[in-house]
């Protein structure tokens, strides 16, 4: 069975996560990647010390904004795109997605229903808004170790750095619904590891 995964935000963390899903002959892995479309539409110069190095590597598909991609439903939503929660809030971003014709999220509990989030962001109790905006959808929250770099012309490199924890997010301060009341209770936010 093939599983679709869209990931939003096709730089350094994008695309060392989207070449690492698509060795799974299982999975299609399609790409939004606005600013950088341009430059990587035809392929990516993948030079990584862990993963090898790969020309012209691209994802099943690349696209260059949500209504292209909006085509499907998707099983994961990974966000790779930096968090900026105060110009472009991350629950914006997905609206298409999580509210489509494609997402069948009214009766999602777990991850066997609808579509899942995956935060690959910068920030912390960035959970907090989405669960907020879609208490329905489960949250995947992660920390990632890359050192990576997107570089013109389409070139991503990668040192032998990578590592990446996640876990389901389930509300702060064990509150599912992640319906906290105080910015100062972000710290609180529960995260429950997943196993490798």
């Amino acid at each position: 069975m093939t599983i679709d995964v869209l990931i939003i935000g096709m730089g350094a963390v994008g695309t060392v996560y989207g070449y690492v899903l698509s060795q799974n002959s299982d999975v299609q892995v399609t790409a939004i990647a606005r600013s950088a479309y341009d430059a990587i539409k035809d392929g990516i110069h993948f030079k990584s010390d862990k993963f090898g190095e790969h020309r012209n590597w691209k994802p099943y598909r690349i696209v260059k904004d949500a209504e292209e991609a909006n085509d499907r439903p998707y099983k994961y939503i990974l966000c790779a795109m930096k968090c900026l929660p105060d110009l472009l809030p991350t629950a914006s971003i997905l609206a298409p997605f999580l509210e489509s014709k494609h997402a069948d999220t009214s009766n999602s509990v777990d991850l066997e229903d609808g579509p899942t989030v995956v935060l690959l962001q910068n920030g912390v109790g960035i959970e907090v808004p989405l669960a907020h905006a879609y208490p329905h959808v489960p949250i995947i929250s992660s920390v990632v170790w890359v050192g990576a770099n997107l570089l013109p012309g389409g070139v991503v490199t990668h040192g032998s750095l990578e590592q990446l924890i996640m876990g389901l997010f389930t509300g702060e301060g064990g509150d599912p619904s992640g319906a906290g009341e105080h910015v100062e209770s972000k710290s609180q936010a529960s995260i429950t590891p997943l196993s490798r």
